[in-house]
């Protein structure tokens, strides 16, 4: 969320290097979440933008997968001058915190309960082997 986008024409120009993206090995297009261009007064609070990058633009590599809790689901995406028209802003400008918020809130949060409760079995199976074993 540090990528400023570069005003383009009717588009904008995005660089960036999005690591851990969900999906980005096999995945044909990603959401990125940038700040824009603070205002001139000083006063108004940053406001950030969703935009959908399709991942076989020019400028756009998606790099090798990265392994994450031992599954392969997870890509860095550098994007490098990679264009990106009005079409592909998602709502409007200014709504990109909360799209992208929202998409945490689906994506990320039921990983949490998985990985507790396969915390929670390994130790209770760690347990009743050491108590089998003395």
């Amino acid at each position: 969320m540090l990528t400023t986008p570069t005003p383009d024409g009717a588009g904008r120009r995005l660089n960036v290097h999005k690591m851990f993206s969900s999906a980005g090995p096999f995945a044909d297009f990603s959401v990125l979440i940038a700040k824009m261009a603070s205002s001139s007064d000083g006063d108004s609070p940053d406001s950030y933008s969703a935009f959908l990058v399709d991942l076989d633009s020019p400028g756009c590599v998606a790099g090798s997968d990265v392994p994450v809790s031992g599954q392969h689901i997870e890509a860095d995406i550098i994007l490098d001058d990679c264009y990106v028209g009005p079409e592909q802003l998602l709502g409007n400008v200014g709504e990109g915190l909360r799209i992208g918020l929202g998409r945490v809130a689906v994506n990320w949060l039921p990983h949490c309960p998985t990985a507790l409760g396969g915390a929670r079995r390994a130790l209770e199976l760690s347990m009743e082997c050491s108590k089998a074993h003395h």
